[in-house]
C-alpha cells in the first residue's frame, strides 16, 4: 500500500482500537440526531400570534413582530404563499446564531410562510383573521388581478 493510504488508514484503527471509539461513535450518533431532528422540530415548533397590532413569527432561533401597516404584500415564495415584509419593519425578540439572510433568505424582503399552517389560508380562520387586521393585503390583490 502507498504511504498515503497507510497514513488514512492508521489513525482510523488507532481509533477504533482504542477506548475512543466509542466516543467517535456517540459524536457520530448526535450529529446524525441532530442532522435529521432538528429540522423536524424546527418544523413542528414554527408557529405565529396574531394580535391586533401585530403579527409575531417564531421559528428555531428566530422569533420577530411586525406591525400589520408594515406588510407589504401576500406573495410565493418557494411554492409556498405568504406575507413579505421589509426587513427594516421587523422587530428582533429572539436571535440565537447566524444572520436575518440565512433564516428568511436573501434580498430585502423577509416572508412569513401562511400556506405552511393552512392549504387554503385564505378561507380558514387564519384568513379571516388576517383580512381584520390588513385589509390592505387584499385590496392590493384585487387591484392587481382587475
Amino acid at each position: 500500500m502507498g504511504p498515503l493510504i497507510l497514513s488514512l488508514l492508521i489513525p482510523g484503527t488507532l481509533l477504533l482500537s482504542s477506548r475512543s471509539a466509542s466516543n467517535l461513535l456517540a459524536c457520530l450518533l448526535i450529529y446524525f440526531l441532530g442532522l435529521f431532528l432538528l429540522p423536524i422540530y424546527s418544523i413542528f415548533n414554527e408557529h405565529i400570534i396574531l394580535t391586533e397590532n401585530e403579527i409575531t413569527f417564531c421559528r428555531l432561533g428566530l422569533e420577530f413582530k411586525t406591525r400589520w401597516g408594515d406588510i407589504e404584500a401576500i406573495g410565493v415564495y418557494l411554492f409556498q404563499e405568504g406575507l413579505y415584509i421589509d426587513k427594516s419593519k421587523i422587530k428582533i425578540m429572539k436571535w440565537f446564531t447566524g444572520t436575518i439572510e440565512t433564516y428568511m433568505g436573501l434580498g430585502q424582503e423577509v416572508f412569513i410562510p401562511l400556506s405552511f399552517y393552512s392549504t387554503h389560508w385564505r378561507d380558514s380562520e387564519l384568513g379571516q383573521q388576517i383580512k381584520q387586521c390588513a385589509p390592505h393585503l387584499f385590496e392590493q390583490e384585487n387591484q392587481k388581478s382587475v
